[in-house]
């Protein structure tokens, strides 16, 4: 509990000093993202649908969003600000992972302190601080792709965020049981709770759930290898590579023919002839277990599956945002091992130093390796979806998972030797603790550097005066009226405070069913240019405008007032007006 603790006060300890810090307040960090996962959990605590695009409420949205609209569920019912939810379900999961943590490295040590030391895995880096003075490494042009370390992935709190602590929490409570030799009914009750973790990811966060998929079943394909009598041990083996082979060199093909998704499925090749031995081993109660994973995943694959066949024009052009690019937008070999050098030396500790447990920790640490550098190098064999996005979810699973199984070997290494002097494997395992702990702390200069970024960016400037001011102006707007606003108001922020319909989209989330007109008109507020034709025939009927800025240019004769309101906010103030648009 205690470092679970510590590991939520480093979630906020950057923004506490902050002077108008409150929890209605929303980190700004990558704020268009954030703010359009929000605005799907403002339409349900508002009663609207949450499976159209969040901004004009128009569409269809093939988002897994079942994290938002639980938080905006809970906000409706609950009369809990949304943004207050955000907080609470965020911190809640995060508290979660690290309880999780915690009791992994107690259950492996058997000391009551290591519980502690929870935190630590997720304040390692990927070596920016070191190298670039950054929080974040970077991928060498045109990709130009980000990478960075657990820290800044959990920050937003978001519900990739969410999936990735669940993937993680699923992971290691097979662990435990795993560490204390598989019981029946544990194994079954953490095999169960894994399935259905895996389930909720599914419709939350796609990457999570194939990366928990990729995870789980390489490390149990590779403990069923383990695990098969030395007659078949070969013959499994060598179809395992077979089949990877396989995949690899014919993955960039079928992706062309059949799409990306089904490809990631083919990715799990491998792993069967192990995965059918520990089946056999489970009465096949781990088929079961599986479907049961499957089938809880299938309506967010499903819709998916559906809309893609039907065409619809934002997944079809996700599909294909990062195909055919020769690897430009993926993660380059020399980059993967500076970068996640901390991990990789983590790993290899884990399957170099002997123990009696070998089999499990080689299985483990293996599994979550080779996960991560097949999703990372994807666009190298087939899928080529967001190579980067998959480095730093598998980075995170591989510290979070193999940081309480390097506790446990030290420890052993450390009792063995107390007993039963061996002083050559004592000395190897203590240089290579030693060259860990500095290259992790080397790294977590990428943490300090965050913190400071962290602060800088801040919070939300919503609530205040003008945020009330701009609720109540809009409030004159009919229910299916859709509004756009001057430059002084942020078109994403406008849409959280007040919960109408707002002419913007985010391009990477959702279209709406009129995408060219809102492009469009987006397009000419830039330049202060809003054609009434335009915004008419995008479903824009009204403009919100301050004082502070000037009126659009050929506004005049186009526009009726319905509305104002004065606002004071520190040095700042003026007046809000709603506009009716007319031709």
């Amino acid at each position: 509990m205690a470092g679970a603790c510590v590991h939520l006060y480093l979630q906020v300890q950057m923004l506490l000093g902050l002077p108008n810090f409150s929890f209605h307040r929303f980190k700004w960090f990558v704020p268009r993202d954030q703010l359009s996962y929000l605005s799907i959990a403002v339409n349900i605590a508002n009663g609207h649908s949450g499976s159209t695009e969040p901004f004009t409420e128009t569409g269809v949205s093939h988002y897994p969003r079942l994290y938002y609209v639980v938080m905006g569920l809970l906000s409706r019912t609950t009369g809990v600000d949304p943004v207050v939810m955000w907080w609470l379900m965020g911190l809640t999961v995060q508290f979660l992972l690290a309880c999780f943590v915690g009791w992994a490295l107690y259950t492996m040590t058997r000391l009551w302190w290591a519980a502690v030391l929870a935190p630590l895995p997720f304040l390692v880096g990927t070596f920016a601080g070191v190298l670039h003075h950054t929080y974040f490494a970077s991928t060498p042009p045109p990709g130009a792709r980000v990478m960075w370390g657990p820290f800044a992935l959990l920050y937003a709190l978001n519900g990739g965020a969410a999936g990735i602590s669940l993937a993680a929490c699923a992971i290691l409570g097979l662990l435990m049981v795993g560490w204390n030799g598989f019981p029946p009914r544990a194994t079954l009750l953490a095999a169960t709770f894994a399935a259905v973790c895996a389930g909720i990811v599914g419709n939350m966060q796609t990457y999570s759930f194939i990366g928990l998929c990729y995870v789980l079943i390489y490390a149990t394909g590779l403990y069923g290898l383990q695990s098969a009598s030395s007659r078949h041990r070969r013959l499994l083996t060598a179809t395992s590579v077979l089949l990877l082979a396989a995949v690899l060199l014919s993955g960039t093909f079928l992706a062309a023919h059949v799409g990306p998704l089904p490809v990631f499925v083919l990715g799990l090749l491998p792993a069967l002839p192990g995965y059918l031995v520990v089946c056999r081993l489970t009465s096949w109660r781990l088929l079961w277990v599986s479907l049961l994973a499957g089938v809880l995943a299938l309506p967010t694959m499903v819709d998916t599956m559906r809309g893609l066949a039907q065409g619809d024009p934002f997944l079809v052009y996700r599909q294909a945002s990062t195909a055919n690019t020769n690897g430009a937008f993926g993660i380059p070999f020399g980059d993967f091992v500076l970068h996640g050098g901390v991990a990789i030396l983590l790993v290899l500790i884990l399957v170099l130093v002997p123990h009696a447990k070998g089999r499990l920790i080689r299985s483990v640490a293996l599994g979550a390796f080779l996960a991560w550098a097949l999703l990372s190098s994807n666009d190298h064999w087939g899928p080529a979806q967001e190579p980067n996005r998959f480095w730093i979810d598998e980075f995170m699973l591989v510290l979070v998972v193999c940081f309480p199984l390097l506790a446990a070997v030290a420890v052993d290494t450390v009792r063995r030797g107390w007993h039963r002097p061996r002083k050559a494997l004592a000395a190897v395992v203590s240089v290579a603790l030693v060259l860990w702990v500095v290259a992790a702390g080397a790294s977590a200069k990428d943490w300090l550097i965050f913190n400071g970024e962290a602060k800088a960016k801040g919070i939300s400037w919503w609530p205040s005066p003008r945020s009330e001011a701009i609720a109540a102006v809009v409030s004159h707007m009919p229910p299916d009226g859709m509004v756009v606003s001057d430059r002084c108001t942020d078109l994403l922020s406008l849409k959280v405070i007040t919960g109408a319909r707002v002419a913007s989209y985010n391009y990477g989330l959702a279209w709406p069913d009129n995408h060219i007109e809102i492009t469009s008109v987006l397009r000419g507020r830039e330049f202060r240019y809003l054609d009434p034709e335009v915004l008419h025939s995008a479903g824009v009927g009204y403009l919100l405008t301050d004082s502070n800025c000037k009126m659009s240019a050929n506004s005049k004769g186009h526009l009726r007032l319905l509305t104002s309101k004065h606002y004071a906010a520190g040095d700042r103030q003026g007046t809000l007006r709603l506009w009716e648009i007319i031709e």
